[in-house]
């Protein structure tokens, strides 16, 4: 690199506001579900040893809160800011509440302070319910092993119960008849009775006399 090039190059560089190079505060991770106390991290950018010293984090005031047009509410009491280190060995602010948080939308206005400047920023979290393992479908019911008897095929059933048969009525004879029933031969009732009827009589026609010429 030339001296005009190393000298443009610093120029640029002064010519940035001091802002550019300072402490920001970066994107936030949600780590707990809905009705579950909040566990999320913010990242902390652009962070120098000294800046990190200096920091202080907390939530901002109900005042701040009304200036931005935001409620309060009564859970963020429990809300708690602190300066950490995540696995990755980079520093971060942990939030974090002793109470469950119910609402599924959460606003969060973090105000940091340190010795060269001032950030407010505004954070929303969307809580998604907790996701629960499915539950496992109910075994297959085992049927019993075949008894000894429906295994060689003899079933034993209960006995089917005979048929009432009713006795027929006895024959009713009529008084004319009772006296040739009983007769020799052996002849049957209704054989007598057709016998015995009497043939029908029919009057004779009245003739009229016609008188004599």
């Amino acid at each position: 690199m030339g001296v005009k090039q190393w000298v443009r190059a610093m120029l640029v560089l002064a010519a940035l506001p001091s802002s550019a190079f300072a402490l920001g505060l970066g994107d936030i991770r949600l780590n707990s579900p809905l009705n579950a106390p909040l566990d999320a991290e913010i990242d902390l950018v652009n962070a120098t040893p000294e800046e990190l010293t200096s920091l202080r984090v907390q939530l901002a005031s109900r005042e701040t809160f009304a200036r931005y047009g935001l409620e309060w509410p009564a859970f963020l009491s429990s809300v708690t800011l602190t300066r950490d280190k995540n696995g990755a060995g980079r520093d971060v602010l942990r939030v974090r509440s002793s109470e469950a948080i119910t609402e599924p939308f959460v606003t969060l206005l973090v105000d940091a302070n340190w010795g060269r400047g001032r950030l407010v920023r505004e954070y929303t979290l969307l809580l998604d319910p907790p996701v629960f393992a499915p539950t496992p479908a109910p075994a297959p019911t085992v049927q019993a092993p075949a008894t000894a008897a429906a295994r060689s095929g003899n079933v034993s059933r209960p006995a089917a119960a005979a048929p009432s048969v009713s006795p027929d009525p006895a024959p009713v004879s009529s008084p004319a008849t009772s006296s040739a029933a009983s007769g020799e031969g052996g002849s049957y009732p209704f054989v007598v009775a057709r016998r015995s009827r009497a043939s029908p009589v029919r009057s004779p026609r009245a003739r009229a006399s016609r008188p004599s010429r």
